[in-house]
């Protein structure tokens, strides 16, 4: 699935057949650990029983996960205990509700495909951020540490926005825990790059960056704390170690941005649409689906909850969002549903009086339920043949 990134020079994918014969393959796979930006796992049985790979290969990924930003990219090959391993607190590359081998083979490959274009964003990034559109006007970027410190502002200035953003509670519960998992995620890619561009950093830069990665890390902690799961609408209150990270969040943008904004570099990487996949996105509308996902990309999930919510909102179109998660729908997906048919008009809220909370009433309008079914019927016939 990946050969066409590989073959246009897009990803460079390394395994163990890229060993030499003669060389020392221990010394080769700690090489190819420690220079890794994505880690991809195709965890089965036989992955979690090899030894090798659970004492020697693991650790330093999640280690470099957790302090450097690698992306750890897994896929749910066949049933297994990862629950039972660190890999399960790591958000899997596609559903697993079922494993892959489970599915068809026709099934199997739309999953890939998507998990594969998500996996290659932070790779196109690399390519996109040396150039800029043609005709844009903007110098071309070239792969200098001068240049990465424009890289690493635009990862860490991002990563504080977002997490300031969800401290103020703007938006969904469901897009408020997205916005602080994109936070840690920038965060950590940041931390990464300031290592690469130390010496071309002057000392106040680089003090204001690192103090916005430790503000940042405080505001996503203590957000964490106080924001209900996804998919509640009541906060659990607010505390001073909350205002206080909230605070130094604000004074350390401050401070960032006043050594930022005047500089042309940073002003150009910021406006141009090269941003994007330095982010991890592939355009303003995939980040913006992806904090509030739309209709289009519920209907692509291969989640099998999401389609029989949508077929129980066939069957009785009345809906209350407490009555939804009450028969079991996890609450994050009822909400993002909901929210995307009300941004369509295929629902409307027919009781205002408790709107935002789980009480509300609602109901898939006419229009929406034959759209629905037409949809669902699609799907299902791209399914079965």
């Amino acid at each position: 699935m990946l050969a066409p990134a590989i073959q246009n020079g897009t990803v460079d994918l390394w395994d163990d057949t890229r060993i030499a014969p003669g060389a020392k393959w221990e010394d080769q796979i700690e090489a190819a650990l420690a220079s890794a930006s994505v880690a991809v796992l195709l965890v089965s049985p036989n992955f979690l029983a090899s030894h090798f790979i659970v004492k020697q290969e693991l650790p330093p990924l999640l280690k470099a996960a957790e302090e450097d930003g690698v992306t750890i990219f897994w896929l749910y090959l066949s049933a297994c205990l990862y629950e039972q391993t660190e890999i399960g607190s790591y958000q899997a590359a596609h559903d697993i509700s079922q494993p892959l081998d489970r599915l068809s083979k026709s099934q199997r490959q739309g999953v890939l495909s998507e998990a594969c274009g998500r996996l290659i964003l932070p790779a196109q990034s690399n390519q996109l951020l040396r150039k800029t559109d043609e005709g844009s006007g903007n110098r071309h970027l070239k792969n200098t540490k001068t240049d990465l410190r424009w890289e690493c502002s635009l990862l860490i200035t991002e990563a504080l926005d977002e997490a300031f953003t969800a401290a103020q509670g703007a938006g969904p519960t469901t897009t408020l825990h997205r916005r602080l998992e994109l936070a840690r995620k920038l965060a950590g890619k940041g931390e990464q790059l300031l290592t690469e561009c130390d010496s071309s950093l002057s000392s106040p830069l680089r003090d204001s960056l690192v103090k916005a990665i430790r503000a940042t890390r405080w505001l996503v902690d203590e957000t964490r704390i106080i924001l209900p799961e996804a998919g509640d609408d009541e906060r659990n209150g607010t505390n001073d170690h909350f205002e206080r990270a909230k605070e130094d969040a604000y004074y350390s943008r401050e401070q960032l941005m006043a050594q930022l904004s005047n500089d042309p570099d940073f002003r150009a990487l910021r406006n141009s649409d090269s941003r994007w996949p330095l982010l991890g996105f592939r355009d303003g509308e995939d980040y913006e689906t992806y904090l509030f996902p739309t209709l289009e990309r519920l209907f692509r999930s291969t989640d099998p909850m999401q389609y029989d919510l949508f077929e129980r909102l066939l069957e009785k179109s009345e809906f209350t969002p407490r009555q939804l998660i009450q028969e079991g729908y996890r609450k994050e997906l009822v909400m993002d549903s909901l929210n995307a048919l009300l941004r369509k008009k295929w629902a409307e809220w027919t009781d205002l009086s408790s709107l935002g909370s789980e009480g509300s009433k609602g109901k898939v309008t006419e229009v929406g339920k034959r759209l629905l079914k037409q949809t669902l019927a699609a799907r299902n016939s791209s399914v079965t043949h």
